[in-house]
C-alpha cells in the first residue's frame, strides 16, 4: 500500500485511493489480506509534535507504545457484526458457524452451499466482490 501512496499524503483520501489500487491489482484473486498501514509526518525530534495518521482494514490492529509507558490502541476491528446491514445490502448474510460469525455468499443462485469469510473487509477474496462487493477495501483512517 505505501508503494501507492502519494508522496504528499493528505490525509484519508490518499489512504483510501492507495488500497482502492491495492485491491485492482488483487482484484482476481481468490485468497484475501487485511492490511495496516501508518504514516509520521514531521520530524520527531522537532519541537512541533508530529502526526501519525493510520489506515486499516480487516482484524488488522495497531498499537503506540508510549515512552512513558502507556499503550493506545488506535484501530478498531472491522467485524461482520458491526457491518450486517451493509453486507445484507450487497447480497451477502452472516453465518455463525461455531461462535464465529462469518460472512456467507452463496456461489450462484443455485447453490445450496455458502461460502464463509471471517473478514468482512479485506484485499482480494474475489468470490465474495462478485457481482456485489459482499467484502469491501475501503478503509477506517485515523
Amino acid at each position: 500500500v505505501a508503494r501507492f501512496l502519494p508522496s504528499k499524503i493528505g490525509g484519508g483520501s490518499s489512504f483510501q485511493d492507495a488500497f482502492a489500487h491495492v485491491d485492482r491489482v488483487v482484484r482476481d484473486e481468490r485468497s484475501g489480506a487485511c492490511c495496516c498501514v501508518a504514516t509520521v509526518k514531521g520530524v520527531l525530534l522537532e519541537a512541533a509534535q508530529p502526526t501519525l495518521d493510520v489506515a486499516w482494514l480487516g482484524d488488522c490492529r495497531a498499537f503506540l507504545a508510549r515512552r512513558s509507558g502507556g499503550v493506545e490502541r488506535l484501530t478498531a476491528d472491522h467485524s461482520p457484526e458491526k457491518e450486517r446491514e451493509r453486507i445484507e445490502a450487497a447480497g451477502g448474510m452472516l453465518v455463525d458457524d461455531d461462535g464465529c460469525v462469518r460472512v456467507g455468499v452463496r456461489p450462484d443462485d443455485d447453490a445450496t452451499t455458502v461460502d464463509l469469510l471471517a473478514a468482512c473487509r479485506a484485499f482480494g477474496d474475489a468470490d465474495f466482490k462478485r457481482p456485489k462487493p459482499v467484502v469491501v477495501a475501503t478503509p477506517d483512517v485515523r
